[in-house]
């Protein structure tokens, strides 16, 4: 695919857009590459909780970076000074367009922004923690969340599923729409294809796996806690023959523990292979028969991405986010959420079905070429703030 965008306009290229996270972990990782190539088009500023990742932000994508100190979770003596200092830097910075995703970022920047007469403000949810919340923190968050988008001028959440949550929640009335498919960044097809990986570090990995091809091999990629499904997964995991293997990329975490026989089953069955993390999930998707994703909740799961990217055959949970990519026995098999048997009698299926298990994820690779490469979903992007900056252009002249 040929990136055929021309400059934009002297005008647009003067257009100061703010993209907001809380810390700057979420555009170190999420957003990268996306403001490098937006700040040939517009004037980006990089803006987060001061730390080393948006550090790395500022150096590796060429802009801006201005630091605000916001804590994730409800502080509401720390919540009102960040509010104050958002409201103080809009009110310097003067810019267009504020863009805000990640929660607590998204509702500090769409009120100071409001109050700073920021013209757009922009909100892209990505997911909704509430839906993994119960009682009165639940009902908090739901009332914060509705909060956030009354004081957004433009609400373009990342995916269908979260639209569909928006509406079954009741989080706004107001129109909601996707800025081309969705996703925040798409993904590298290119980065993660069959063909570019290194022959030499691709058998470095079967060799640390211990890699037989008499076996078979599941792949899980994601924090080890209870809301990513990973329990279902491995007492499941436990009923399948001994020829299967498990492998689990993610760390345990404590945040949403896993009740502790599941933990027990990650440490001592044999036939599981946990790595706490890695940067090269490419090279274990190239040798795995299918990746398994049972979360309850998602937004648009990046690592379904990287897998219909690499071909790699995809097993998951039937909920909003993943059913935007996955389309059962076409692109990949669906199971439904938090179900145990389900999910052992689907990934059984895949296992007996490796025919069309490949045929589902070349259809999956070319969904994904289509609509979610970064590409497409850059120019995406850059369309739609030009069509806001030209909302507000003519808006003044009239």
């Amino acid at each position: 695919m040929n990136n055929t965008s021309q400059p934009l306009s002297d005008s647009l290229q003067s257009v100061k857009i703010i993209r907001v996270s809380t810390a700057g972990l979420f555009q170190h990782i999420i957003l990268k590459g996306q403001l490098k190539y937006l700040s040939a088009y517009y004037d980006i500023v990089a803006l987060s909780a001061p730390d080393k990742e948006l550090d790395i932000v500022g150096q590796r994508e060429g802009v801006r970076t201005i630091g605000v100190p916001m804590e994730r979770e409800i502080a509401p003596f720390k919540d009102i000074a960040a509010l104050f200092r958002l409201w103080r830097v809009f009110r310097r910075e003067k810019p267009l367009i504020i863009h805000a995703s990640t929660p607590k970022g998204s509702l500090l920047a769409m009120i100071a922004g409001y109050f700073a007469r920021v013209p757009v403000r922009l909100l892209t949810p990505t997911g909704y923690r509430f839906v993994g919340l119960s009682g009165m923190k639940r009902k908090i968050v739901i009332a914060l969340e509705k909060l956030t988008c009354r004081f957004a001028t433009d609400i373009c959440p990342e995916s269908n599923g979260v639209i569909k949550t928006i509406r079954e929640y009741h989080i706004t009335s107001r129109p909601v729409q996707l800025i081309g498919k969705g996703s925040v960044n798409g993904v590298d097809t290119f980065f993660y294809s069959k063909e570019t990986l290194d022959p030499a570090k691709l058998a470095d990995i079967r060799g640390a796996v211990g890699y037989d091809p008499a076996n078979r091999y599941l792949l899980f990629v994601g924090r080890v806690v209870k809301d990513k499904g990973i329990s279902e997964l491995l007492r499941a995991f436990r009923q399948l023959g001994e020829n299967i293997r498990l492998i689990v990329l993610g760390p345990v975490e404590m945040s949403d523990p896993v009740q502790p026989d599941v933990l027990e089953i990650l440490k001592t069955d044999p036939r599981i292979i946990h790595i706490d993390w890695t940067d090269e999930v490419r090279y274990y998707m190239a040798i795995a028969d299918m990746l398994i994703h049972p979360s309850y909740r998602e937004g648009l799961p990046n690592v379904l991405l990287q897998a219909g990217s690499m071909e790699c055959p995809v097993v998951c949970s039937d909920i909003n986010g993943n059913s935007d990519i996955v389309t059962d026995h076409e692109t990949g098999v669906l199971f439904g959420p938090r179900d145990e048997k389900e999910l052992l009698a689907k990934v059984q299926w895949a296992l007996a079905h490796p025919g069309e298990m490949k045929e589902y994820a070349q259809n999956l690779r070319n969904k994904v070429t289509a609509d979610y490469d970064q590409r497409v979903v850059r120019e995406a992007l850059k369309s739609k703030y030009a069509e806001l900056a030209g909302r507000i252009s003519k808006g003044s002249k009239g």
